[in-house]
């Protein structure tokens, strides 16, 4: 008896799958040329023309993983992140559901210390965008991993075709971002933020390399 509206607001104010509250199974959706291997069998990813959806429970039983990736992509926008799985290369690229969910995080957790590679964290070039880069970096900076912003940066914002401005809680939420640490990028970026009073969206960047 929920309404759709109600969804959005509960989904925006409540960490509900943190809750245990689930629309549907949690998954992670991810694409990378690697073996998954568990003691009733393997799930051979390389297999996989394009992207798959693993859940908690399946993650969780993996004991070890053949293969490696030169490093991991990380990308908030899904159909950013799909263009990107279709040309992984020797990559593997995770798509990140906005905020992260503990499960989401752990789930990852565990796929990094099976197979540790350093990340590449391209998240929307907006406030949000940033916390939420920050969010998913602490699992690499946990694991002793290197990680850096991918296409997150001044330039790429400021080449954008379309542009929004920031409301009053984004230009807040630069304010505290730029008391703490983080990658010299990050801060050029939310510096460029504040002084344009513009933010953008991931969908309009064009992914080349690293």
């Amino acid at each position: 008896g929920v309404s759709l509206a109600e969804w959005g607001w509960l989904e925006c104010s409540v960490p509900l799958e943190d809750l245990g509250i689930f629309r549907h199974t949690p998954a992670i959706w991810l694409s990378a040329p690697l073996e998954l291997k568990w003691s009733k069998g393997t799930l051979d990813l390389r297999g996989v023309p394009d992207f798959i959806a693993l859940t908690p429970q399946t993650i969780n039983r993996v004991s070890r993983i053949v293969g490696e990736v030169e490093q991991w992509r990380i990308l908030e926008n899904r159909t950013v992140f799909e263009r990107n799985a279709l040309r992984r290369a020797a990559d593997g690229v995770i798509w990140v559901p906005g905020f992260a969910p503990s499960w989401w995080k752990k789930g990852v957790a565990k796929l990094l210390e099976l197979c540790p590679a350093p990340a590449l964290i391209a998240c929307d070039p907006d406030p949000a965008g940033i916390e939420i880069a920050l969010d998913v970096a602490r699992i690499w900076t946990e694991k002793s991993q290197t990680w850096q912003p991918w296409h997150m940066d001044a330039e790429t914002l400021s080449g954008l075709n379309r542009k929004k401005g920031l409301t009053e809680n984004d230009k807040d939420r630069l304010k505290r971002l730029l008391l703490q640490p983080m990658p010299e990028t990050l801060k050029e970026l939310s510096t460029w933020m504040l002084g344009n009073g513009e933010k953008g969206e991931q969908e309009g960047i064009v992914f080349g390399g690293s």
